[in-house]
């Protein structure tokens, strides 16, 4: 009788004994093994490490660790999403550090410290210079992009956000992130879209780039690829320098008419963009260049009703899902009724979610379907926080529009 051992075991059980094993640590360790348990291991090692790639972009080290890994095509058709960030962590990883509190200190506190210290270790390792994606870094995203163009399932993101507990955003000062363009460039020269994009105030943007000979035009195209385009707020320093923010902003409305096969726009601008009252400031994205959006999410806004109304109107046939958050109206009474009757009205509208429509005194109170209390109308309190429209709408226009004041809610 031939001696049974674990390597007797036909493939599908040694894939489902791999399944048991601890993703964190342990299935580095079976793939160390021999060579029929890494085979077997296979699937839960590129779950775990390979189908969701985060690359600090800024860091050569990290753009050739990414090569290596692109390079091989067993690998390569494995990811299903790569995001360029600006942070020295891994994006899915950094709240599972494990560090040894000292004395009196508490678990969360121990790895909010590493993560900071680790952090300031990196940028100054890396100086200024790292803020500029460079010919050198270029070339390094361009074989990356070039590696993943042949496989379509595979989704390529840019995140300029601060992820991990705001670590990072202390080391970056606002305009200061000159990446887009290079990015871009290296996405064409490669032939592999950019899929998602979200920008902040910490990425520089000229006007002057956009015009006839400017770096910017020939990368323009690239952008017609965009999906999903969030422009979000970015903790830190105010930008100080009027003419510095208004060629921003008037950069940001290219970037953003270029857009035009978009599916879903997220928008949230820092407060002091909001608050201004120069018509050089945005408040609310122009929609006419997307006839293709379909889901649209308007967060921190401060804005005449007409102006929102016009936004709305202006991709009112497509949307089928919208969240209003954070929404300072005047007039609020008679501008919220509007506004709900404007959304019944949408044809294919099917999702709805609007939270704290205010004008600085008074809030709608939200009725969640199924509520007549008002008991239930923040956004923490659902599990599920976006609503069939119609009923949405309907269920509050049955019970009354109720207007409390910001003390009270």
């Amino acid at each position: 009788m031939a001696e049974a051992h674990i390597l007797t075991l036909p493939q599908e059980l040694l894939q489902n004994i791999a399944n048991y094993v601890d993703t964190s640590t342990g299935i580095l360790n079976l793939r160390l093994t021999c060579r029929e348990l890494a085979g077997a291991a296979f699937d839960c090692f590129v779950e775990e490490y390979i189908s969701e790639l985060s690359c600090f972009v800024l860091d050569p080290r990290r753009l050739k660790r990414v090569i290596s890994i692109t390079a091989n095509p067993h690998l390569a058709r494995r990811i299903r999403k790569l995001t360029f960030n600006f942070c020295p962590f891994e994006r899915d990883y950094y709240f599972d550090i494990n560090i040894a509190p000292q004395e009196n200190q508490a678990q969360d506190s121990a790895a909010v410290s590493f993560m900071r210290d680790h952090t300031k270790a990196e940028f100054e390792k890396l100086g200024q210079s790292c803020f500029t994606l460079d010919a050198s870094k270029q070339t390094l995203v361009h074989i990356i992009l070039k590696s993943l163009a042949p496989y379509a399932s595979c989704a390529v993101h840019v995140d300029s956000r601060e992820p991990s507990l705001m670590q990072a955003d202390q080391h970056i000062e606002p305009l200061s992130l000159d990446f887009l363009g290079g990015l871009l460039n290296a996405a064409s020269r490669a032939g592999r879209p950019i899929d998602y994009m979200t920008l902040t105030k910490k990425v520089l943007l000229d006007e002057k780039a956009f015009d006839h000979g400017g770096s910017m035009i020939q990368a323009l195209p690239m952008l017609q690829h965009v999906r999903r385009f969030t422009y979000a707020r970015a903790l830190g320093a105010a930008v100080h320098d009027k003419q510095e923010l208004s060629s921003h902003l008037k950069a940001l409305k290219s970037v953003m008419k270029h857009l035009t096969f978009l599916e879903e726009l997220d928008w949230r601008p820092d407060l002091e963009y909001t608050l201004k009252r120069e018509s050089s400031y945005l408040t609310t994205p122009d929609l006419q260049w997307m006839p293709n959006l379909k889901v649209l999410s308007l967060s921190s806004l401060r804005c005449p009703y007409g102006q929102l109304h016009q936004t709305l109107m202006a991709c009112s046939p497509t949307l089928t899902e919208i969240t209003l958050w954070g929404v300072y109206l005047k007039d609020l009474t008679a501008s919220c009724t509007r506004l709900l009757r404007l959304l019944r009205a949408m044809p294919n509208l099917q999702k709805l979610w609007m939270y704290d429509w205010h004008d600085g005194y008074q809030r709608l109170g939200v009725l969640v379907p199924g509520d007549t209390t008002f008991t239930v109308f923040d956004r923490n309190d659902v599990e599920d926080p976006v609503f069939d429209s119609g009923e949405f709408i309907d269920w509050n226009f049955e019970h009354g529009l109720r207007f409390m004041s910001v003390r009270e809610t």
